[in-house]
């Protein structure tokens, strides 16, 4: 399953519902998901393995443990300030300027 960004503008009672059928149907059918989101707590929380695009690449990849170990951080946002050289706040501020 692949979802881009399918939390978004959700209230915070129907993104929780969204959340936890996402996380039954992982576990019942043993699904892979793909979900992209620029929330690094929902990334956090909902993933198994995180992966990290900058300008179209790949710039790192694990379970946020992992991550976290490599990059010397103590959150996912740490992770990607480290990996892309900016905070979650300016890469989103450049997408938004792209649009």
């Amino acid at each position: 399953m692949l979802l881009d960004e399918p939390t978004t503008g959700l209230d915070v009672r129907r993104r929780r519902e969204l959340q936890t059928l996402l996380r039954d149907l992982r576990e019942r059918h043993d699904a892979t998901i793909v979900l992209t989101t620029h929330d690094l707590d929902e990334a956090e929380r909902l993933a198994d393995r995180i992966g990290i695009l900058h300008a179209g690449r790949l710039v790192a990849d694990g379970d946020v443990d992992d991550l976290a170990e490599r990059h010397a951080a103590r959150s996912l946002e740490d992770v990607f300030v480290a990996v892309t050289g900016r905070s979650a706040d300016e890469a989103e501020a450049g997408v938004a300027r792209l649009r």
